[in-house]
């Protein structure tokens, strides 16, 4: 790898490293994830997918992030498909994700575990995955009405919060409360 210094907020969780299972046949894996080495010779993982301008390359262009794409069109239908028992579809829709990652037509992408429970593990786990450093997760636990934990490598300070936390509200920016004064702050954070 290569010797850098990156801020910690920067590094994946172990938790996300192993939803790969170490398996770099996944394009994902590959572009999402790098391998460094920092000052003191010690490994550590960061994310290339919105690279940091770096002044000492002359060559670096910004690049805006796509913002919506097919791949979360099909988690959103799967998830939608799942919710409604059509599993068959649910299932679908996570081997065309699946395929696409591992570079193999839907067709050949084999999802073995069908019962409700384990399907709803594969698209949320493949949901992570795909959409990962993107801000989906908040929005998504927060929909699925989970508790929020992160594991212990990740360096937030904040390691859980139950269900339904009001910390996962956003808060309403203040120009919005200023200009309509029958609108009251979400609790807790327009505190």
């Amino acid at each position: 790898g290569v010797t850098v210094t990156l801020p910690a907020s920067g590094a994946p969780s172990t938790g996300f490293l192993n939803l790969f299972n170490g398996d770099n046949g996944d394009i994902r894996y590959g572009s999402l994830i790098k391998k460094y080495t920092d000052e003191k010779g010690n490994p550590f993982y960061a994310t290339e997918k919105f690279k940091v301008q770096d002044n000492s390359d002359p060559n670096y262009t910004h690049i805006n992030p796509i913002v919506l794409r097919s791949s979360e069109m099909y988690l959103n239908r799967a998830e939608a498909y799942w919710n409604k028992n059509l599993l068959t579809e649910a299932a679908n829709d996570i081997k065309a994700i699946i395929g696409r990652a591992y570079n193999k037509s839907p067709n050949d992408v084999v999802v073995t575990d069908t019962d409700k429970a384990a399907l709803w593990t594969i698209i949320k786990n493949e949901r992570i995955k795909e959409l990962a450093f993107e801000g989906h997760k908040l929005f998504d636990t927060n929909r699925w009405g989970d508790e929020m934990v992160r594991d212990a490598t990740t360096t937030s300070s904040i390691k859980s919060q139950p269900k339904n936390s009001p910390w996962f509200l956003n808060p309403i920016p203040q120009r919005e409360l200023d200009v309509n004064p029958n609108m009251v702050g979400n609790p807790t954070v327009n505190n």
